[in-house]
């Protein structure tokens, strides 16, 4: 599995600061499929795809659910600010918070 590294250099700033780029960099880093993560959410692989791609938002259950299957907060997965995802070496992405002016 590539390493949380590679993910954060792939991404754009972008794509990663969105809510459908950061669940695409969780789901990737959790190494599970397409199928798996919509089969355990009860929904189908489009609407995951859909979520991915920022053309759709799921419900707050939803959101709950994801960040329990993916290991990462709800927080973070809504704004980018808490715990983000693990790499294979156990760290936990870092996100800088940004100060609101």
């Amino acid at each position: 599995m590539p390493s949380l590294d590679f993910y954060r250099d792939s991404m754009s700033e972008d794509a990663k600061d969105t809510f459908g780029g950061r669940l695409s960099l969780a789901h990737d880093l959790a190494g599970a499929s397409l199928d798996s993560l919509a089969a355990g959410l009860g929904v189908k692989r489009q609407r995951v795809r859909a979520w991915e791609s920022d053309r759709a938002e799921p419900s707050t259950r939803q959101i709950f659910a994801l960040a329990a299957f993916l290991r990462v907060s709800p927080m973070w997965l809504m704004t980018g600010i808490g715990e983000g995802p693990v790499d294979e070496d156990g760290e936990r992405e870092m996100l800088t918070v940004r100060s609101q002016r």
